[in-house]
């Protein structure tokens, strides 16, 4: 039997029909998007992008902070630094106000007992105001922690005592401050002037 020209051939027509039993891609299946949802999806992608920098930023800010902090806390205790030292300064200038108003009034003692010894020339009352004027000041200096340590009699200690001379002695052993030149004092525990001594010694046979 002949085709008519005008009729497909049986291979065409199986072609035809596999073409429409073959599934749609995924290309084919997806739905088109709107302007709106390819705005949120590139926002997302943004998004993302950002959030992968974001530690690296943190990390820079935080330093910035630091440095910031330290730069502060050393300009604050460099203030400080320069203010304690002002403080400490005016401390030490000032620190003995307290005993100089003290020894001015014994200065104004003296200077009272020695217009009355020219103008009254009476020893008798003249050593009796000096012997006032000295108890005053050893009682002045005793209440800023002044001492004075005996040495008559003690056993030589060159953290107490300065030896000038030995002298024959029969009253003292050997080695002890058989007269004291110079008394010592400390202030407080420390010895701020060593007693200056004769140290007595034996003669030979003794």
């Amino acid at each position: 039997m002949v085709k008519g020209s005008g009729e497909p051939d049986e291979k065409q027509l199986e072609e035809e029909a596999e073409k429409e039993e073959e599934p749609a891609t995924e290309a084919e299946m997806a739905e088109p998007q709107s302007e709106e949802e390819i705005s949120d999806t590139a926002s997302e992608a943004e998004s993302d992008v950002a959030v992968e920098a974001d530690p690296l930023d943190q990390l820079k800010e935080e330093l910035a902070q630091a440095r910031d902090d330290h730069l502060r806390l050393a300009a604050e205790f460099d203030n400080y630094r320069k203010r304690m030292a002002r403080e400490f300064g005016n401390l030490v200038k000032t620190a003995n106000e307290g005993l100089l108003v003290n020894l001015l009034e014994i200065i104004d003692n003296y200077s009272r007992a020695l217009e009355s010894g020219e103008n009254k020339p009476d020893f008798k009352s003249y050593h009796k105001g000096m012997k006032l004027i000295y108890e005053q000041m050893i009682d002045v200096l005793s209440r800023e922690g002044l001492t004075r340590f005996d040495s008559l009699g003690e056993k030589f200690d060159p953290a107490l005592h300065e030896a000038v001379m030995q002298v024959e002695s029969d009253e003292y052993d050997a080695d002890c401050v058989a007269q004291e030149l110079a008394p010592g004092y400390k202030l407080h525990d420390k010895v701020i002037r060593h007693a200056r001594v004769a140290v007595a010694r034996h003669g030979e046979g003794k």
